[in-house]
């Protein structure tokens, strides 16, 4: 009777508790479907909210890159500038006709060349379009590169700056000394490069406040970074900003020169002269287009 009970309550006992195997406890009990699709609903969830933390923390150091790489190509300008008497180098437009660039020594990027001798600080990490472009046909790189090398460009100097109201065969830059504020005017900036030759290497004239398709701001200039332009001044300073704020609609000043649409405020009453650098009347046009400006992300 004894042993029939004892046999009885191990029965019991075993039926009650998962089996041993191999000193692992088995479990006959799995997921249910509903606990699944909770697991999964919550991953959803999870992924939804930190993937575009994640993209945005991935642009930010991007643009710091980017940021760098400015600081980079400012610092070659004012060494090039101590050996050109304070000028800047040349918005090397080529000739429309001959395609021929006017500059010899190629487009501004291979004339600071020798200060940076790297042609990756040159492109965004962002731009995927840089062509390499060098300045047009017949154009080299200059001294100490021998091998001529083309410079993918994802940044524009600046027409105000690097061609003086637009006289001149070769185009004349300014000097340092001309721009009245340094501080508020923008010297190079991020575009995009889908041009081979003519344009490719500048950014912005009197002209690129309107929404051309192939010459304006709203074609060609390149805003990648959390809908930031990252922009270097011709003080040596970098910054990035709402492109639509250098329209000086705000309370900046025009960080480009006088377009053809500036207009006047009370800030600004006089008008001013279409091209100047020192114009630094708001342009509501220009600030629209760059609000609009496709080549957001």
């Amino acid at each position: 009777m004894l042993n029939y009970q004892a046999r009885r309550r191990k029965k019991t006992l075993s039926s009650k508790c998962p089996s041993r195997r191999n000193g692992f406890i088995l479990s006959s009990r799995g997921f249910t479907l509903i606990e699944l699709l909770v697991v999964i609903a919550i991953i959803a969830i999870l992924a939804a909210i930190l993937f575009p933390v994640f993209q945005k923390v991935r642009e930010n150091a991007r643009r710091a890159f980017c940021q760098s790489n400015l600081k980079q190509i400012g610092l070659a300008i004012i060494q090039y500038q101590q050996d050109a008497d304070e000028i800047f180098p040349n918005t090397n437009q080529t000739n429309a006709t001959t395609n021929a660039p006017y500059i010899a020594s190629g487009n501004w990027a291979q004339q600071v060349y020798p200060f940076v001798k790297s042609t990756g600080v040159f492109m965004c990490p962002d731009s995927t379009d840089a062509a390499a472009f060098n300045g047009g046909a017949g154009a080299v790189m200059p001294s100490p590169n021998p091998a001529a090398q083309p410079i993918p460009i994802s940044y524009g100097l600046s027409n105000f700056v690097g061609w003086n109201a637009g006289g001149g065969s070769p185009p004349a830059p300014h000097a340092l000394n001309d721009i009245q504020a340094p501080a508020n005017k923008i010297m190079v900036s991020e575009r995009i490069g889908n041009e081979a030759s003519f344009n490719q290497d500048q950014i912005g004239w009197r002209d690129w406040d309107g929404a051309d398709a192939k010459y304006s701001f709203y074609a060609e200039a390149r805003a990648s970074h959390n809908k930031q332009m990252v922009a270097i001044f011709c003080d040596g300073h970098v910054k990035s900003l709402n492109p639509a704020l250098t329209a000086g609609t705000g309370n900046t000043p025009n960080m480009w020169g006088c377009f053809n649409n500036s207009g006047t405020s009370a800030t600004y009453p006089v008008a001013c002269s279409p091209g100047d650098i020192n114009g630094d009347n708001p342009d509501q046009m220009l600030a629209t287009n760059m609000a609009n400006m496709k080549n957001q992300n």
